[in-house]
């Protein structure tokens, strides 16, 4: 029977040329399946931008036609970002639409494919960080240079053609904010109703919260401190608070603020179990018992209203958090996973080592192509030297794509071991890789769901492994 496909390409700039060949190694795999391509889509963008055209008309073809299958050339080509990509897997399953990437021999249609397709997108976004990583190179220099980073800058200025102006209306609405804090003794929530109840909006015609509120009163950006990650040193022109006043209002929050212990342990199950009983999310809990510390997960509804609301669930963090590691390493860790895992980096790091190859081929050919010229003395000495040191520059600058450590899948095993006080990789890693925990009413984990896996993998270990 013949199946019914879309493909879809992609490429990141309008200057490469890829989308063509592509679309034919697509097409001549459908002819070879006995599928036929109803219709065709490509974008010439990034990966991170879901708001691409044709994406976006693919979406809207398959969730009004009748396609049995997606084909792409590898999953990145959906997206880069590793929520859109199990987005789009989670809308593709709803449509009964099978994705296939050419390159990534699996079947979208088997549980573990899915959880597959999820730890490849965690390698695409490895990639993506990489090249974040250098985007903050450029950015920590911008810095450096006293230039403003965002053009989304504070309410009551504007950045024009890099140049900040001064927003005349929203500037008297700053200065109002801080005098009925510090002279009239208001606080965020009143001070937000009141200006909200004299028609004195926020941008964009937005009501103000109390939360806006303090973000203005703590942002020394209106005392002329250009404040980043990097530091704190640059200062702009235009203040519009003199700091005396800016310290008053600090000082202000400072006494009204109710002094306590804060907790900054990071709990990497957070929002993902439910209480058995009334099915609220268990939330962070934490005693101090003398001078150890015990951490828990809390039905957050006996919590605040006791066993009139709700009989109640207290797990021990450390005790569910070991149980959840000791599953997830051995679910990571079979020979599926981990198999599949390592083919797609040996076949990635083939395409990079053979793109950066290239880039450093072309420059060796021009390197003998202005040698060849001086020795036929079509150059003179100057020339030559001329040619060579913006060769030279050329090289300096030359961009070669990192390759992905071998060692990535024991780099993911490594952040499943959780430590007494999370780092903040181990917290991302499970909260992006788990979707939901199911406890019984005896404290008992009886299900772990990941994200794009719709089977209880303590139901699946035996099947995967």
């Amino acid at each position: 029977m013949t199946k019914t496909a879309v493909i879809y390409a992609r490429q990141s700039t309008p200057k490469q040329q890829s989308i063509p060949a592509q679309i034919k190694a697509l097409e001549d795999y459908a002819s070879q399946h006995n599928t036929q391509v109803l219709a065709i889509f490509q974008d010439a963008m990034s990966g991170k931008d879901t708001n691409r055209e044709d994406f976006n008309a693919m979406v809207e073809y398959i969730s009004t036609h009748a396609v049995d299958v997606l084909l792409v050339w590898r999953y990145d080509r959906i997206a880069r970002n590793l929520k859109d990509l199990e987005s789009f897997l989670m809308l593709c399953s709803d449509l009964n639409v099978s994705v296939i990437s050419i390159n990534e021999k699996l079947g979208h249609n088997r549980a573990q494919d899915v959880f597959m397709l999820q730890m490849l997108g965690a390698v695409a976004q490895y990639q993506r960080e990489i090249i974040k990583e250098n985007q903050q190179i450029a950015y920590h220099q911008k810095y450096k240079d006293g230039k403003i980073l965002s053009a989304n800058v504070s309410y009551g200025y504007r950045l024009i053609n890099d140049e900040l102006m001064v927003h005349e209306e929203e500037t008297e609405t700053v200065r109002l904010i801080f005098d009925l804090y510090t002279q009239d003794k208001l606080g965020y929530k009143a001070i937000a109703e009141q200006l909200n109840a004299s028609g004195n909006l926020n941008r964009d015609n937005k009501w103000w919260h109390a939360t806006r509120i303090k973000t203005i009163l703590d942002n020394p950006f209106y005392t002329g401190v250009i404040q980043s990650k990097y530091g704190d040193a640059n200062s702009h022109q235009l203040p519009l608070i003199q700091k005396e006043r800016f310290e008053q209002a600090q000082a202000i929050q400072l006494s009204r603020n109710t002094l306590k212990q804060r907790v900054t342990r990071r709990y990497v199950l957070q929002g993902k179990i439910k209480c058995p009983h009334c099915h609220t999310v268990c939330t962070p809990t934490h005693t101090l018992n003398g001078q150890r510390d015990y951490y828990y997960y809390s039905c957050s509804l006996y919590t605040s209203g006791g066993k009139r609301h709700c009989p109640g669930m207290i797990l021990n963090a450390l005790e569910v958090e070991d149980f959840i590691s000791s599953k997830l390493h051995q679910f990571i860790q079979s020979d599926f996973v981990a198999g599949q895992l390592k083919s797609h980096i040996t076949r990635t790091n083939y395409d990079i080592d053979r793109t950066n190859q290239q880039k450093q081929n072309k420059l060796k050919q021009r390197q003998r192509q202005i040698m060849d010229a001086y020795e036929k003395e079509l150059l003179d000495d100057d020339q030559l030297s001329d040619k060579l040191v913006a060769l030279n520059g050329r090289k300096a600058k030359l961009k070669l794509k990192p390759r992905i450590p071998e060692s990535i899948t024991n780099l993911i095993d490594r952040n499943l071991l959780i430590d007494n006080n999370p780092t903040l990789p181990q917290y991302t890693l499970y909260q992006s890789i788990i979707e939901r925990i199911a406890v019984d009413e005896e404290k008992k984990v009886i299900a772990i769901y990941l994200t794009g896996f719709r089977e209880n993998i303590l139901e699946e270990e035996d099947d995967v492994s």
